[in-house]
């Protein structure tokens, strides 16, 4: 097992510092965009991953997405039949995409990346013409550059202080809010701002009303005259017959008068929290129960549908199409994020599915055991089981011609099937 420095991991991805080496004699300025924006992207300034309601529903996006499984396969153009193909690619798919990171947690990063800043970068690393490895980017600014030739860059700013510039189809880009700039997703979050400060307003304000419903709840007026010292005596002898006074009863002499002060803190009822927080989980699309961890299994089925599943198409295309030349894409080579809808399944949905579809042949022995969190078979986990009851329609259609030919054979004189 090699060793990793941490340190030099700027060094060991992109080398020297690009501040401190001679740039080329190349002219480089912005590219220009038909809408006429500045093609640059910065992270927003004020940290939206601090809120407790944002953290925990990309939490919850990012760990489903966590579980799809990458691959590198091979298309067959003419039968579409898929292949698993045994590549450096897919040994880093399969395990750690880099030094520092495993599969699960390189999907968790990138997808977190893309939920908080709508865009993410993913710099493959090349030695010698083999992929090494794939890091997940986080610059604080990117631009994009052109060349007098035309041909785009892209310039990272990271935190840190180093810099790095590569051509743009180098580096897999993802983005969601993808509309308005033409290369950039939206990472304006001055409206999910707003909502997160009316929500902080709100638990303050909570906390608040139950404090002052602590404070003073009376004042204990004293009908004459008295030094400060027989006042605070009263005051004792008041709280000592509150305090021991078991019918609820408070007998007072003349002297006393209690005057009770109505303290009525106004809590914000629950439809308009409820409303505040909705606002802020539908903008990650991500669903009460979800939010919860306490969904059904349709619930569920909606939320992968409409989040999960689009992630994982956004993924595959994304990864395909930076991580294979044009003539390795038309020979049916592409990275698939597989996912098993089926696992999220209850018990009798997966018992059901393998009662039907394995006498089809879609389930070997392994599969079925697999779905249900069993260990391989020790023998003939490979064995696909077909139904006797299910057969080929050419094999059925030349059956029933055959039956046919043999009984017209042995018809009589008479016409009559004997």
């Amino acid at each position: 097992m090699s060793r990793v420095n941490i340190r030099d991991m700027f060094h060991n991805v992109f080398g020297k510092n690009t501040e401190n080496v001679k740039p080329k004699k190349m002219e480089k300025k912005y590219y220009k965009m038909l809408n006429g924006e500045m093609p640059v992207f910065s992270s927003f300034g004020n940290n939206v991953y601090a809120s407790d309601l944002v953290k925990i529903c990309i939490d919850r996006v990012a760990t489903h997405c966590s579980k799809l499984q990458p691959k590198h396969i091979r298309i067959d153009s003419e039968t579409g039949k898929q292949t698993v193909v045994k590549s450096g690619l897919e040994r880093l798919l399969k395990c750690m995409p880099n030094p520092f990171m495993t599969t699960s947690e390189f999907i968790y990063k990138i997808i977190t990346l893309l939920l908080l800043d709508s865009n993410v970068f993913i710099y493959p690393l090349y030695e010698n013409g083999s992929i090494k490895g794939l890091y997940p980017l986080r610059p604080m600014q990117v631009d994009l550059l052109e060349n007098k030739y035309g041909d785009m860059y892209i310039k990272f700013y990271f935190a840190n202080g180093y810099t790095a510039e590569m051509p743009y189809y180098k580096v897999i880009h993802l983005r969601q809010f993808f509309g308005v700039n033409e290369f950039m997703g939206d990472d304006d979050n001055k409206d999910l701002l707003r909502t997160l400060q009316t929500n902080q307003t709100i638990i303050e304000g909570i906390g608040k009303g139950i404090e002052s419903s602590f404070q003073i709840r009376g004042i204990l007026k004293i009908n004459t005259v008295l030094a400060e010292e027989d006042q605070q005596k009263q005051i004792e002898e008041f709280e000592s017959k509150m305090t021991n006074s078991k019918s609820g009863i408070l007998p007072m002499d003349l002297k006393g008068e209690y005057i009770d002060l109505k303290i009525d803190p106004k809590i914000v009822d629950k439809d308009t929290l409820d409303f505040i927080q909705n606002k802020i989980l539908n903008r990650y699309g991500v669903s009460v129960p979800i939010f919860n961890n306490c969904y059904t299994e349709e619930e569920f089925n909606s939320f992968y549908e409409s989040r999960i599943e689009p992630l994982a198409i956004m993924c595959s295309q994304g990864f395909t199409a930076r991580l294979f030349t044009e003539r390795e894409r038309d020979m049916g080579n592409q990275v698939e994020f597989y996912s098993s809808r089926l696992q999220y399944a209850s018990w009798a949905t997966k018992v059901n599915a393998i009662k039907e579809l394995m006498p089809l042949m879609v389930f070997r022995l392994d599969d079925a055991l697999n779905l249900l969190g069993m260990p391989p078979a020790e023998e003939g986990g490979d064995i696909r089981i077909l139904s006797l009851n299910n057969i080929d329609a050419r094999i059925a259609n030349e059956y029933q011609l055959n039956k046919s030919k043999s009984m017209m054979k042995e018809e009589n004189g008479d016409g009559q099937a004997t």
